[in-house]
């Protein structure tokens, strides 16, 4: 086993992701699997390849200007020719397979002439001169539907087998490859670049062929995605395309403390653990690049539903440790960070963000998982949430902030624990004002400031009694009874409305200013009430 000679190997990326055949759904995770791919084949991560031996090609649309390509990377490739297809894979007339480019179109009769043919990459690298080559197809061979790069009409994978090469392709000849919706990656690429970024101490110090194809035929089919094959294998399958960062796990080594954090978490929750991560980055970068663009273009709404799509898949996937103790969290190490770090508004926004995106993820999965968590446990996950709450409105993030703290509320409510179920949805109800339009956000204050939208009822004691005095010193200037008398009948008016013949020596604009605070003080009280009962008989 050994890692590629950098120097002497050649790595070509394709991808095509737009297409003007409306048949053919845009795959957008195919331009981030070719930037993602040629970074890391170029970093200390892989074989830390020279920028200038990776070519990355996105959206080429002449199957003559690929072929170019093709033919330079066999002539000048003499230790490793790697090869890369990200997008729809097709049938053309002929039976043969085709991956599809932007100006294909899906005719059959018309696939040979605007698709790359296959058989020009098989002859390519069946005669190229290098000591290993490496084809690796992540598509499948018909159009899609929705998030599915293909369809279950598809050419044998014989087809794929180029003699002395070893192919990887994503999927099997009669399955799909699927490209998640809302997710950065392919499926297939995704695993593919996350077991290479963080290795396993299961497998061997070098991650050769054979062992990135065993790791990903376990992990994907056990998420419900289509089991990849790999072809002609024979001994370019020992060719390693990267260092094993989880090799050793158990032992002394020099590593960062990340992998030294994962080492400590049994293998079920280091992997939901990283799944989790790597969300929270992909959510993080998302609101960034919106943020960037100024506040009016980020909908927070449309965020927050791609990342209950995540959360929801998380949980599916989520199986809670049998062996815990009743007073712990099982992500407790994803909660110290947000509980231990002092929030400072304006230092390392990234940073906290993503510390705050992966707890608050975390806390859902848990939140939402199949164990029925112990009161202990509930108490803190709702700390939790009322933790990571507040930083996101220093983000300008309230909707998430929002859904911090209703998550919050809803485990007090459970708990019975009215005064913090109560606060819980007071900060709540701020968020969601905070989130609205300047100029849509005036009721919610005015609602805050009178009775903390209807949490805090006793505030109105303090609005009857600025009403009474402002009503009993407008009264005393328009009529000429004493004050003593005004202060009186004022305070009898506000409870219960006078009588007129009560009120006929006071005069018409003081009748008038006693009718007007008579009303306010029926409506003020009858919301009282309302509040009152609510909070003591709901």
């Amino acid at each position: 086993m050994r890692l590629p000679d950098p120097s002497r190997s050649r790595v070509l990326l394709i991808g095509a992701s737009k297409f003007s055949d409306r048949t053919l759904p845009e795959l957008p995770s195919v331009a981030n699997n070719i930037s993602d791919l040629a970074k890391l084949f170029t970093s200390e991560a892989s074989f830390n390849l020279p920028a200038e031996f990776c070519t990355a090609v996105l959206d080429e649309s002449s199957p003559h200007v690929l072929g170019k390509y093709l033919q330079s990377l066999a002539n000048d490739a003499e230790d490793l020719m790697l090869v890369y297809y990200s997008g729809h894979g097709l049938i053309g007339q002929d039976g043969d397979l085709y991956l599809s480019l932007p100006q294909t179109d899906t005719d059959r009769q018309l696939v040979t002439l605007s698709a790359l043919p296959f058989n020009w990459l098989k002859k390519t690298m069946a005669t190229a001169r290098a000591a290993n080559r490496i084809l690796i197809l992540d598509c499948c061979f018909s159009g899609l539907a929705i998030d599915a790069m293909g369809d279950s009409g598809s050419i044998a994978l014989e087809q794929v087998e180029i003699s002395g090469t070893c192919t990887l392709a994503s999927s099997a000849a009669n399955r799909s490859a699927i490209a998640p919706l809302g997710e950065r990656n392919t499926a297939y690429t995704g695993e593919f670049l996350d077991f290479l970024r963080t290795g396993s101490n299961a497998a061997p110090e070098l991650l050769t062929l054979s062992a990135i194809h065993e790791h990903l035929v376990q992990v994907l089919p056990a998420r419900n995605y289509p089991r990849p094959e790999q072809r002609n294998t024979h001994t370019v399958a020992q060719l390693a395309l990267a260092r094993n960062r989880g090799f050793g796990a158990n032992h002394h080594r020099d590593s960062d403390p990340v992998a030294d954090e994962y080492d400590s978490l049994s293998p079920i929750i280091a992997s939901m653990t990283f799944r989790i991560e790597r969300s929270a980055a992909r959510h993080v970068e998302y609101l960034q690049n919106e943020l960037s663009r100024g506040m009016r273009n980020l909908d927070e709404h449309s965020a927050l539903d791609n990342l209950a799509i995540i959360v929801d898949e998380l949980v599916d996937d989520y199986e809670p440790p049998k062996a815990r103790r009743l007073n712990t969290l099982t992500f407790s190490h994803i909660y110290s960070n947000t509980l231990e770090k002092r929030w400072e508004g304006g230092t390392s926004s990234r940073e906290s963000l993503h510390m705050c995106v992966s707890a608050l993820i975390a806390a859902e999965i848990e939140n939402g998982g199949q164990s029925r968590l112990s009161r202990i446990q509930s108490y803190k996950l709702a700390e939790i949430y009322e933790a990571i709450a507040l930083p996101f409105q220093a983000l300008s993030l309230p909707r998430h902030a929002a859904q911090a703290w209703g998550s919050a509320a809803d485990i007090h409510r459970k708990a019975e624990d009215r005064n913090s179920e109560e606060r819980c949805k007071l900060w709540k109800a701020r968020a969601i004002t905070m989130s609205r339009p300047p100029q849509r956000r005036l009721a919610g204050y005015l609602a805050d400031m009178l009775c903390g939208y209807g949490y805090r009822p006793f505030r109105l004691f303090t609005w009857m009694f600025l009403q009474y005095c402002i009503f009993t010193i407008c009264i005393y200037a328009a009529s000429e009874l004493p004050i003593s008398t005004v202060a009186s009948m004022a305070f009898t008016n506000y409870l219960s409305p006078l009588d007129p013949s009560d009120t006929s020596d006071v005069g018409g604009v003081a009748q008038l200013l006693l009718g007007m605070e008579s009303l306010s003080g029926t409506i003020i009280l009858i919301v009282l009430a309302g509040l009152l009962g609510r909070r003591w008989f709901s």
